[in-house]
């Protein structure tokens, strides 16, 4: 009797260019479920954000008083609503993880292209609407040099701003859906 052949090692495939350029040290181990939350909780400002503007646009448009202060408030709303609601849900689903489930999906999300652009689109959107916000509020001032900064007006400018931010948000997150490539391949990094 002939003994059996052993089956052939398989071909190591080159890793997956990682998404970040400077997580050589990175360990998916160390505050692990801290992360996981925090990318949930993000998740669920932009689902909120997209969603308090569809709503905005909806009602508003509706009744024919567009502005987008007011567009920006609903925005707010929703994506400090999709905040709190996606990480009170997750928190109950991430106790019952295991340490090591926890640390392959915070290791799968942090190399995944795909929700890595979506995040930078999503963040540099909430700056750049946040900014673009006060600078159109401010443009509406005739002497800005006239300006009391007191309590109310930065109470004023905060909420302005993060009535931008999340309009940013829910542009960026837009922006992401309508341009982005499914890659299946190296889409995630196995955890090693």
């Amino acid at each position: 009797m002939v003994a059996p052949k052993p089956a052939p090692k398989p071909v190591a495939k080159p890793a997956a260019k990682p998404a970040h350029d400077d997580d050589d040290d990175f360990d998916p181990t160390k505050n692990s479920r801290f992360w996981l939350i925090e990318h949930i909780a993000f998740k669920g400002i932009q689902a909120g954000a997209l969603l308090g503007a569809i709503t905005g646009l909806t009602y508003l448009g509706f009744k024919k008083e567009l502005h987008a202060d007011t567009l920006g408030k609903y925005a707010a709303v929703g994506s400090a609503t999709g905040a709190v609601g996606v990480s009170l849900l997750s928190v109950a689903k991430v106790v019952k993880l295991n340490d090591e489930e926890v640390a392959d999906r915070v290791y799968r999300l942090h190399y995944n292209k795909n929700i890595n652009r979506m995040d930078n689109l999503s963040m540099t959107g909430m700056l750049v609407g946040g900014l673009a916000s006060v600078a159109y509020d401010l443009s509406k001032v005739d002497d800005v040099k006239s300006i009391k900064l007191d309590a109310s007006t930065a109470k004023g400018l905060a909420l302005t701003f993060v009535g931008g931010a999340a309009l940013g948000a829910a542009v960026g997150t837009v922006t992401h859906l309508l341009t982005f490539k499914i890659d299946t391949k190296n889409m995630t990094k196995e955890l090693e």
